[in-house]
């Protein structure tokens, strides 16, 4: 029975990484992300569970928090990288807007363009 659910786990990743490449932009698209996202690292990590390196992994918590506080410092930091490259920009009545950007051809500057949030 464990078999068949690795194997219903990795269809169901697979089939949300494809849902991911050739959905619309959407709330559906977003889960078939999301579900990607997380199952692939723990089926992964449970087809693993009982090799050696995993095993001395469970043993020492202050490798298991030191690679967990890593982890989380390269998330922010990457991030960090990709939102920075975004730009922001407000209508004249200080409302939120959504914003569209391009870079120029030159890649000097980002052209923004706002459309009120109804």
């Amino acid at each position: 029975m464990s078999d068949f659910f690795a194997g219903l786990g990795v269809l169901v990743a697979a089939a949300g990484a494809a849902g991911a490449i050739l959905l619309p932009t959407g709330r559906l698209r977003s889960l078939a992300m999301l579900t990607a996202l997380v199952l692939f690292p723990l089926l992964i990590l449970g087809d693993q569970w009982h090799s050696h390196q995993i095993v001395d992994l469970r043993h020492s918590t202050g490798r298991l928090v030191a690679l967990g506080l890593v982890g989380l410092a390269v998330t922010a930091a990457l991030a960090y990288a990709f939102s920075a490259g975004r730009c922001s920009c407000r209508s004249r009545l200080s409302r939120r807007c959504r914003f569209g950007c391009r870079s120029t051809p030159a890649a000097t500057q980002q052209i923004c363009s706002c459309r009120s949030i109804s």
